[in-house]
């Protein structure tokens, strides 16, 4: 109960800080791409995937697995991260080095090698950072953890808005984000220091050898992880613009942002059963399923993505006919469902996407609008009570025959029978 009870206070603490962080991260985002529009945020977004490649042979996927380590035994757990460090900082080096070189190479020009620089040396110092802070993680001293992980961006946008506002400087603007990481990588290396004492810069080849050793499937994973999340940016760097890669990373930065809780469950609970499986077996096994429930129930309205022929979704499109903004966004959809039948999923988001779609096309915005602006609001509201009740899904049948295309929920049928034909023969 007492270990359930810590690792509750501790997802409380460092959901606080996640939450802070995301706050800061998507208000930089934000105030770039406002102010140097869609092509710097295409080149941030770029070189931010790249980077976050790079820094796994930082770290070499040891944050874990010394996270584990030292909730099982601090003392043994901090003389393998005391032996761990020297090479990961000179692996950060040649990383720095590596990531320079590419942009060059590249054909970049001066300017976004330099971005590039600033954001790598942003992503190594906050990797450091991280391996630093497995003292307090391990210790479940979330408090720590937690001042870092939303003090870095929060230091950033405060170090950033002045810049910008002195001086319209992309490169300038970007310094602020290795300055912002190394604050926080000194105040991280102290709270090591002050929990499991001095760290000497010297090789300890046996030590090292072994805790890599040990550190390879957290490696494996972690590459898997990050390529898994970064490999569509780069594929899209090389393919397209910088805008739209910055137009693609908006997107993606508010999926993501979805999965977050899951992600603080994990660090929270990591120390908790790592001691456990020390102390007590069978507690660990309860324990473990418990989480896994948890997990389930927190990740699963991120993991489901179906799209409904809801109000929000009438009322997004409703505003987009009213502004006269069709030809002016793009429609991307992304269903996953695994629940129900993919086919169905996908069936049913589009319908109701296109259904949205011509809700909008329906409503009389240039009468509405007219009605507006000769002050007759009795009238403008009779018209859009009278909308609701008209027979909008007589329209949209209509428009299904026209296209050619199922009817109603007659294609049903169709789903099933490829389920049967098609799909169940794939097992």
């Amino acid at each position: 109960m007492k270990s359930e009870r810590r690792m509750l206070e501790n997802m409380a603490v460092l959901g606080g800080g996640t939450l802070v962080a995301q706050f800061a991260n998507f208000a930089f985002v934000i105030m770039i791409a406002r102010a140097f529009g869609p092509e710097l945020l295409g080149h941030y977004s770029l070189s931010m995937a790249i980077s976050a490649l790079a820094v796994v042979f930082v770290s070499f996927g040891t944050v874990p697995m010394l996270t584990r380590d030292i909730g099982r035994d601090s003392a043994q757990g901090g003389a393998v991260l005391r032996a761990l460090f020297p090479t990961q900082l000179a692996l950060s080096a040649v990383a720095l080095t590596f990531l320079v070189a590419i942009g060059q190479i590249s054909g970049w020009s001066s300017a976004e090698v330099g971005i590039l620089t600033a954001i790598a040396t942003y992503q190594i110092l906050v990797r450091l950072g991280q391996i630093m802070l497995t003292e307090s993680q391990g210790r479940q001293r979330m408090r720590i953890v937690a001042l870092v992980r939303a003090g870095i961006p929060l230091l950033l946008l405060i170090l950033a808005a002045p810049l910008l506002w002195l001086q319209d400087d992309r490169l300038l603007t970007m310094s602020a984000m290795p300055i912002s990481a190394f604050v926080f990588f000194l105040i991280a290396g102290r709270a090591a220091v002050r929990l499991g004492g001095p760290i000497k810069l010297h090789w300890n080849w046996k030590s090292l050898v072994e805790a890599l050793q040990r550190a390879r499937p957290f490696f494996l994973i972690q590459m898997l992880s990050s390529g898994y999340q970064r490999f569509g940016i780069i594929i899209l760097g090389v393919l397209a613009t910088r805008a739209v890669v910055g137009e693609f990373a908006a997107g993606e930065r508010i999926i993501a942002a979805m999965g977050v809780l899951v992600n603080v469950l994990a660090v929270s609970a990591l120390p908790a059963l790592s001691h456990l499986a020390v102390t007590d077996t069978a507690r660990l096994m309860q324990f473990a399923s418990r989480l896994v429930r948890l997990a389930w129930l927190i990740g699963l309205p991120a993991a489901t993505g179906l799209f409904l022929f809801s109000d929000d979704i009438k009322n997004i499109f409703l505003e987009v006919a009213r502004a006269d903004a069709l030809d002016r966004i793009y429609v991307a959809l992304d269903f996953f469902d695994a629940s129900i039948n993919r086919v169905g999923a996908y069936v049913i988001g589009t319908r109701a996407t296109r259904k949205a779609l011509l809700f909008g096309l329906l409503d009389p915005s240039a009468q509405l609008q007219q009605l507006e602006a000769e002050g007759k609001g009795a009238q403008k509201l009779a018209l859009m009570e009278d909308m609701k009740t008209l027979p909008f899904s007589a329209v949209w049948d209509m428009l299904c025959l026209r296209s050619d295309v199922p009817a109603g929920a007659s294609w049903i049928g169709e789903m099933e029978d490829y389920e049967t034909d098609v799909q169940r023969k794939r097992i």
